[in-house]
């Protein structure tokens, strides 16, 4: 064994053993709360303020509920069911020379991260969804839809919306932006718009009233206001694939109010997409409880979902997509990733990496089976937006979240990439494509050392190429970093457990410290039995 797999190993097992059980619980909850603290102070918009002032409280007291039973589970056995109950003399210290949770007479023995989540974390769980992911996006919604002062959204749930309402009237939800865009829209405009439209294909911009959201019409209920700055330049991109524009249709519907806020989509989407991923998975153990939170209630979820939240259901496309494919459901597979790489292009790497590792129920090589499945659901989705103008798609899809567009956008977090392009920006082209094959480079690499078999391995090493991505990318942001952290999560939960080699052989032959306790214990019923009997 090399010395970068006994790291890999060490460090595998220290994080789940550090994170396990309601000790991880305290560490993960008192996180979310110093991040969320730290969100009020250091945060430039109003809507990730409000998100901080209200879910610093919950995850606050999630971590001092949970401290309360670690503590008090320390001195008490953990029963099956999630009751906490006396512990059996010498129990904690078996535990702790093995690294076993849940000894007893007749009990099978359970590595760290593999026993199942107690009723006190589950509860935890549910008030942490609830004051820190559904309290702020109801109250972000509310204060969009009343139009207060300030910023109660991201710049994408627009976005997405205005695109939305665009498509329900027949339009092109994507334009061209820049100057030549301007020229060709005129050009190849089919109803001969006066000079000033903006996009292709597009009538003339109508007047609206005072009460419509957006320039080009939208929801009641909003203020209309004009895209006046070069700042907000960035508004007029559609930087998504035609499948995004779902979560928008209900803003196009009158009279629903905020009610048909993208981000409620967002929000519902993802919890019935990873609810269903759960079930069908079948297992409910510490690791799937991890990626629950992940997905759900930790910062890395909850505050996307209150102010903004489209990456969210596109990870949850793809958490049901690598569930499936360890499963070896190849056709579901193909159909659940083409469904998340119709929304975004952030799911199109794992939607070639599955590939390579896409196992009928036979253990056979379906490559064929998915290829074929995401191909038949892809290639028409693209082909719907890029069918009414293909520079406008390739501009708002490609070069405009590539940071090629030539405008200033809100993906720019001082992260190695943009500080580069900031410092030499006519450079920005041959760095891309230095990137690029340093990128490929490192994916060989990573594939010759680590050939790719499973469902973990593809998760792993996509880990590792997002984060390479998110820090050498000319626009980028901290908020990408859901995407590696997610991938680490999943590789975790669906590696197999690695055992203490040491206890396991111990309880082979019999000397293990809880064999032998459980071999007193019948001893002891065995001699107490006449007694009971004869009283």
């Amino acid at each position: 064994m090399s010395r970068a797999q006994r790291l890999r190993q060490w460090l595998n097992s220290a994080i789940t053993m550090l994170l396990a059980g309601h000790r991880g619980d305290v560490i993960l909850y008192a996180a979310a709360a110093g991040f969320a603290a730290m969100t009020v102070v250091m945060s430039k918009y109003a809507d990730y303020r409000d998100w901080g002032l209200i879910a610093a409280g919950a995850y606050l007291v999630a971590a001092v509920a949970s401290l309360w039973v670690f503590l008090r589970s320390r001195g008490h056995g953990e029963l099956k069911d999630g009751h906490l109950g006396k512990r059996r003399r010498g129990e904690g210290q078996i535990e702790q020379l093995a690294g076993y949770r849940g000894f007893g007479p007749r009990r099978e023995v359970r590595a760290a991260g593999q026993r199942r989540p107690s009723r006190w974390q589950l509860g935890i769980l549910l008030f942490v969804l609830v004051g820190a992911m559904v309290v702020p996006l109801v109250l972000e919604v509310a204060w969009t839809a009343s139009r207060l002062p300030g910023r109660h959204a991201q710049p994408e749930v627009a976005v997405v919306e205005k695109a939305a309402f665009r498509l329900t009237r027949g339009e092109d939800p994507y334009r061209i932006a820049g100057s030549r865009g301007c020229a060709r829209c005129l050009a190849s405009n089919r109803s001969g718009q006066v000079s000033g439209s903006r996009r292709r294909g597009l009538a003339p911009v109508r007047s609206v009233s005072k009460a419509s959201k957006y320039p080009v019409a939208g929801r009641p209920g909003a203020q209309h206001g004009t895209e006046k700055s070069t700042k907000q330049s960035y508004k007029r991109y559609f930087p998504y694939l035609p499948g995004m524009m779902s979560f928008g249709l209900l803003s196009s519907v009158r009279g629903i109010g905020g009610a048909g806020d993208a981000r409620i989509s967002f929000a519902l989407i993802t919890l019935v997409v990873v609810g269903i991923a759960l079930l069908y998975w079948g297992r409910w153990r510490e690791r799937e409880f991890r990626a629950l939170q992940a997905m759900a209630v930790l910062p890395t979820a909850a505050l996307p979902l209150a102010t903004g939240g489209d990456d969210i259901p596109v990870l949850a496309l793809m958490f049901l997509g690598v569930l499936l494919l360890d499963r070896r459901r190849p056709v579901l597979a193909g159909c659940v990733l083409a469904a998340a790489a119709s929304l975004k292009l952030t799911a199109w790497p794992l939607v070639v990496l599955a590939v390579f590792v896409a196992l009928d129920g036979r253990g056979r090589r379906a490559r064929g089976r998915i290829s074929l499945t995401m191909v038949g659901i892809l290639v028409p989705v693209v082909l719907s937006g890029v069918a009414q103008g293909p520079a406008a798609f390739l501009d708002d899809v490609v070069r405009f979240p590539l940071g090629l567009a030539g405008i200033a956008t809100p993906a720019a977090s001082p992260l190695p990439g943009h500080m580069i392009i900031s410092v030499l920006p006519e450079w920005k082209y041959v760095f891309l494509a230095v990137m690029m094959v340093v990128g490929v480079v490192f994916l060989i690499l990573m594939v010759s050392r680590h050939p790719l078999r499973t469902a973990a391995d593809v998760t792993r090493l996509l880990g590792w190429l997002s984060l390479f991505a998110i820090a050498f990318a000319p626009a980028t942001r901290f908020g990408y970093l859901i995407y590696p952290v997610n991938f680490f999560v999943w590789s975790w939960m669906l590696s197999p457990p690695r055992s203490n080699a040491v206890a396991d052989r111990l309880v082979a032959d019999g000397s293990h410290p809880a064999v032998q306790l459980e071999e007193a214990d019948e001893n002891l019923r065995v001699i107490n039995a006449p007694v009971r009997a004869s009283i």
